[in-house]
């Protein structure tokens, strides 16, 4: 729905434009009337409307000087002018000030307002589409231009010459280690085709990408990036633009490939061998160094292989957690379902018993589910660094499969003190997946720009039908129950502040615009303003009593 305001200082004629068209038939919600400039401004600043249907002449400040207004501040919000009068500098002063179109009051009519409404309305939403592409970009940008670069460092190197021009063209604008001054190295994981012989194809992928991303993890200070060649070979292209020896490029990246050998080994119980890192002037000449990296890999068959014949490791498969598994753990987990939580865990570690309950099962299960239950609290927004204060499992600990049980029982109280720090809402019991999925997204998202819109996008519904839902099933409607929200998380800020806390600055945290919206709020909801409320959570903290 298009939130939109009505301005104009005669009622009649505020009424007259109301009931021309079906304003909510065609995704229209009049959130508010004024019946001035100044008025209208307090207005867009309580209820953030998208379209404006402004009056020329007011009292006060007319519809010119609030056109003038409105582009001064540099909003996103669309204007139309209604006039009594045709006259041509009042049409050019509003146009010039971003109004959509200026419509003269007599001549107004149904059809031609209807038109205009579904032009304004069409502008909006390619608008609003733009800027969440924006926004997506500009917040996962970086993660999916490492993605983007892992990709085509593989087409340099093994690539068709089409792919070749492509990935070229990547290094030379966009890659973040650019295309020149480099070092290509080649990494081979140990007795790879033994230990995933009985692994689907998607769990090799994300078998891979988790050895890719540990090795980035690993870089350090370093400017590079790790891309995944199959069958457990791993290309590696490292930036030095400023550096001008080869002999301390050559030591810097000795250690990380230590730190990288280390940390596979101790995390997954993977064992590594990098070839030669070979340097290379321009990125054009990927595929002969890669070729010379390659035989220098070759030259060092006489690795120390994980000795399968004293371990199960090579009579059996080990097991890891495939993706279904992890989906489904991960949504009990955010829906706060400590039964089916707990059964799933039992369940993967009968499964690892069943398959022989190796040392590297273990070790990868449950560096796997540690890492699943530390994405989600992150994604909860949990303001504590960590949700589990007990001591992590050693490796020696993990190493040891006769006590598995006791290393299931760890990882059951991890993820019982997950579940009892994860944010849940009782009020969603007996509400249609529609409005929990809204509310679930408000209580994730309730300190950005959110509007019902968008959470009916989320929920996959119509924002009309969300609305009339809302207003069903939750008693309040959509724009209260996300000040609601607000508010709470306002109050918790309140309390954990204890008198340190500035009021100007937790509006912003919790998603206001204003500081004088969140305060008319703030007093509606609770009863008193933030400044009483904060003293009386500090004299409730001192013992002091209750504020009265």
């Amino acid at each position: 729905m298009i939130r939109t305001i009505l301005v104009d200082d005669e009622m009649l004629a505020r009424n007259y434009i109301r009931g021309l068209v079906d304003w909510e038939r065609h995704g229209f919600d009049i959130v508010g009337e004024a019946s001035n400039g100044f008025e209208a401004l307090t207005l867009i600043e309580e209820v953030s409307p998208q379209l404006v249907l402004a009056d020329i002449h007011m009292a006060g400040m007319d519809g010119v000087a609030l056109c003038k207004r409105l582009s001064e501040l540099g909003g996103d919000v669309r204007t139309i002018v209604l006039s009594s009068y045709d006259n041509y500098d009042y049409v050019r002063e509003t146009l010039r000030h971003g109004a959509v179109d200026y419509l003269l009051k007599h001549r107004v009519d149904g059809p031609g307002l209807t038109a205009l409404l579904t032009k304004v309305k069409d502008e909006i939403e390619r608008s609003n589409r733009l800027r969440r592409e924006e926004t997506y970009l500009e917040k996962h940008w970086k993660l999916m231009n490492l993605e983007l670069s892992r990709k085509y460092a593989k087409d340099l190197a093994l690539g068709t010459e089409e792919e070749l021009g492509r990935a070229i063209q990547y290094f030379a604008n966009l890659s973040p280690i650019g295309a020149r001054n480099l070092m290509l190295g080649v990494m081979q994981l140990a007795n790879y085709a033994l230990f995933t012989e009985q692994l689907a194809t998607q769990e090799k992928m994300k078998l891979s990408r988790s050895v890719a991303d540990l090795c980035h993890q690993q870089f350090d200070e370093l400017n590079g990036i790790v891309s995944d060649l199959e069958q457990g070979k791993f290309l590696f292209l490292f930036s030095f633009e400023r550096e001008k020896s080869e002999y301390a490029m050559r030591q810097r990246l000795h250690a990380c490939t230590q730190r990288i050998e280390r940390s596979l080994l101790s995390l997954m119980n993977v064992k590594a061998v990098f070839g030669a890192f070979q340097p290379m002037r321009d990125v054009e000449g990927v595929r002969a160094v890669y070729e010379r990296a390659d035989a220098s890999l070759a030259e060092k068959q006489q690795l120390r292989w994980i000795d399968v014949g004293a371990s199960a490791v090579g009579r059996q498969p080990a097991f890891t957690l495939g993706l279904g598994e992890e989906r489904e753990l991960q949504l009990a987990l955010e829906r706060g379902d400590e039964a089916k939580t707990r059964s799933l865990l039992r369940g993967i570690f009968e499964a690892i018993r069943s398959r022989g309950a190796t040392v590297q099962s273990i070790q990868l299960t449950v560096g796997e589910l540690v890492s699943l239950a530390e994405k989600v609290w992150r994604k909860s927004g949990g303001k504590e660094a960590t949700f589990y204060e007990g001591a992590y499992l050693t490796r020696s600990d993990l190493s040891r499969a006769d006590r598995l049980d006791d290393i299931r029982n760890w990882t059951l109280s991890l993820f019982d003190a997950l579940l009892g720090k994860l944010p849940r809402d009782l009020s969603d019991e007996g509400d249609s997946a529609y409005v929990k999925a809204a509310k679930s997204f408000v209580r994730r998202h309730y300190r950005d720009n959110v509007s019902l819109e968008h959470a009916a996008e989320h929920a996959g519904i119509t924002a009309s039908y969300l609305s009339r839902l809302f207003k069903q099933q939750a008693g309040v409607n959509f724009t209260e129950y996300l000040n609601q929200v607000r508010i709470e998380q306002a109050k918790q800020l309140i309390r954990d502040g204890q008198g340190t806390v500035k009021m100007k600055q937790i509006y912003k945290d919790v998603g206001f615009s204003s500081y004088n919206y969140f305060f008319k709020v703030f007093k509606d909801i609770v009863g008193m303003t933030p400044n009483s409320y904060a003293n009386g959570a500090e004299r409730r903290e001192s013992g002091d009593g209750e504020a009265r």
